[in-house]
């Protein structure tokens, strides 16, 4: 999944992110987290990871349910019967007029008594259920799917957050290039104004430079609310109501935490832009990206997609979901054989049963063999061979997937790590171009209107290093994802 795609993912799932119980920081203010916390607290309490797991454990709640069938069931019932007649057999009366000793005579034989108090306690114990057999392996199977459909959707949240964060910083960096741009703008105005007071330059300089502190307070004023959509993008994600600032790789170190709150324009026009608007003291040199473009040993294409194809629990769902269509079709088939149980019961009434006993027991063997059910075991085969085909095809269809966002995020990975080395040198030279104006400028060769030629491409210069740093860290979380391994 390439960098642009990790975006839409964040902001996916920063629309299906519910209201968080956490009460919202004051207004104006950001919670700050690292970026290790924050993907400790994303596992922890995401509304969007909490709806996977859900699904994950109904699933294996379903397993539960299917091994139901194969053990044994114990059932305890109780009732009372009154007749409206009642009949007994007095066999002694019957006897007593033939030479029997009185001690000999059977007692009478209750055969429907007026009333009667009973219970019964039954078990059922299944001996050969061929079709469960397989009902369970497939709800074991759907159980695995649904796992690693779960820690798919982890993953892919931890790389949206992971993303977020770092457009974040990118969103800190235009805030102060935009301000060091719009005070570079304040006060080459006032420099203007000094030098038209002395007759130096004509009164349109001071208007050309005050237009421009204008046009960068406007830049200033979108900037702070991309910052501001970022840092709730990333709240939401974590299922806060409210701001949060990451800060990503070595970013807890700064002089200024926060430059939305405690703008500090920096008074040298052409130093190198970083994320904390520290100033540089040697305007010319080239600044130091936090996330340097390091070069990775490049892997083979045919390495990148078995890496891939090996990690990535998309490909272990599909997989779970073929085994899990193959048993339903298994299971289908077996519809056809016998099933064989054992069951008993113990009863006890308060009136003799015709035996004579009040309690007593029963044990049965049944052999249940359903010759024709009306079509049911031939339109479950049907449907399950039906299953079986679309998750063979899905699982196909995601190793193409897979092997395509392997490769496209190892070529944006390349793209991104020389774009960041041409904003580097673009930066460099702006910043040089920028230092001749101005000392050209003061020395009177130049007017203004060059100075803030130099100036507007010194700030579109720091406004494409911070982007260039933003697309490189998202195309190596894309990288890492793409090849399984994680942000």
């Amino acid at each position: 999944m390439n960098s642009a795609l990790l975006l839409a993912a964040a902001l996916a799932a920063v629309a299906q992110a519910g209201p968080s119980p956490a009460a919202p920081p004051p207004a104006g203010a950001a919670a700050e987290l690292t970026l290790a916390d924050a993907l400790a607290e994303l596992d922890l309490q995401s509304p969007t990871l909490a709806q996977a797991r859900a699904r994950a454990d109904e699933a294996s709640a379903l397993v539960r349910q299917a091994a139901s069938g194969l053990l044994p069931t114990l059932t305890a019932s109780g009732g009372y019967t009154r007749h409206r007649d009642d009949a007994v057999m007095d066999v002694g009366r019957l006897l007593a007029s033939l030479p029997v000793p009185p001690a000999t005579l059977p007692p009478p034989i209750i055969i429907q008594p007026l009333e009667v108090f009973s219970g019964t306690l039954a078990v059922r114990v299944p001996l050969l259920v061929p079709s469960a057999w397989f009902d369970l392996a497939a709800a074991r199977a759907g159980a695995r799917s649904a796992a690693a459909t779960a820690e798919a959707t982890r993953r892919s949240l931890r790389a949206a957050l992971a993303v977020t964060a770092h457009l974040g910083l990118a969103a800190e960096e235009a805030v102060a290039a935009t301000e060091r741009a719009e005070a570079n703008a304040a006060r080459l105005a006032e420099s203007a104004e000094r030098r038209v007071t002395a007759g130096t330059a004509a009164p349109l300089e001071p208007l050309r430079a005050r237009t421009e502190q204008v046009k960068r307070q406007g830049d200033l004023v979108r900037a702070r609310a991309t910052l501001a959509q970022a840092r709730l993008a990333a709240g939401t994600l974590l299922g806060r109501g409210g701001a949060v600032r990451i800060l990503v790789e070595g970013e807890e170190e700064t002089a200024n935490p926060d430059p939305t709150a405690t703008p500090n324009p920096n008074p040298n026009p052409t130093s190198t832009p970083t994320a904390t608007q520290t100033p540089n003291p040697n305007p010319t040199s080239t600044p130091t990206p936090i996330w340097a473009p390091t070069p990775t040993p490049p892997l083979p294409e045919h390495a990148l997609v078995e890496e891939a194809l090996a990690h990535r629990p998309e490909l272990a769902a599909s997989a779970a979901l073929i085994d899990s269509a193959e048993s339903q079709v298994s299971s289908a088939w077996a519809r056809l054989a016998p099933q064989l149980s054992l069951s008993g019961a113990a009863f006890a009434a308060d009136v003799a049963y015709p035996t004579g006993e009040r309690d007593g027991w029963r044990l049965g063997v049944d052999l249940t063999w359903p010759l024709y059910d009306g079509g049911l075991r031939y339109g479950k085969r049907r449907e399950a061979l039906a299953r079986l085909a679309q998750a063979r095809a899905g699982e196909a269809a995601q190793r193409l997937l897979v092997g395509q966002e392997a490769r496209d995020a190892a070529r944006d990975e390349a793209v991104a790590v020389e774009r960041l080395r041409l904003a580097v040198e673009q930066r460099r030279l702006a910043a040089e171009a920028g230092d001749t104006a101005q000392r050209s400028y003061q020395a009177g060769v130049l007017s203004s209107l060059d100075v803030l030629d130099a100036s507007d491409r010194l700030y579109a210069a720091d406004i494409g290093l911070a982007d260039a740093r933003a697309r490189l860290a998202a195309a190596r979380v894309a990288l890492a994802r793409a090849l399984g391994r994680g942000p």
